[in-house]
């Protein structure tokens, strides 16, 4: 149902964007009652809450898949440009108070054998409005 159907799938697997919609749709696919989740905030919570058993789990799955193929596209990047160490600027609430979502990433980068310092994920407070420039610009100004 995107704008753009058929193309950006990585993108609609990992992004906080499409993971509650995502949900919405498996959940109606394997017959499992639920509210339905609006947001990446409320897949979260779901994930946390217990009464409902078999929607939880799902939402956990999705959010662990989420992390995990982020993961395997950080390592990915860190082997194509030559195993140095790589800085990325992490956005979105997903990323940062998703339900369990950096353990599930750094866990994934260790099962992928990364040694502990070829990732660094920085959070920047309104890093999308600053723009490449501005962020190259600050960090260069702040080393």
């Amino acid at each position: 149902q995107s704008d753009i159907q058929g193309k950006q799938l990585f993108e609609k697997v990992i992004s906080g964007k499409y993971l509650a919609e995502y949900f919405n749709r498996k959940a109606e696919d394997l017959q499992i009652p639920h509210k339905p989740c609006r947001t990446s905030q409320d897949l979260s919570r779901l994930s946390q809450e217990t009464k409902d058993e078999k929607a939880n789990k799902l939402a956990r799955a999705i959010l662990e898949r989420s992390a995990r193929l982020v993961a395997c596209a950080f390592a990915a990047m860190y082997h194509f440009l030559g195993e140095k160490p790589l800085t990325f600027i992490g956005e979105g609430s997903l990323l940062w108070k998703g339900w369990h979502y950096t353990t599930n990433l750094q866990e994934q980068l260790h099962t992928l054998s990364l040694p502990n310092d070829a990732i660094t994920i920085n959070h920047i407070k309104n890093s999308s409005i600053k723009g490449a420039f501005g962020l190259l610009t600050n960090a260069r100004y702040n080393k």
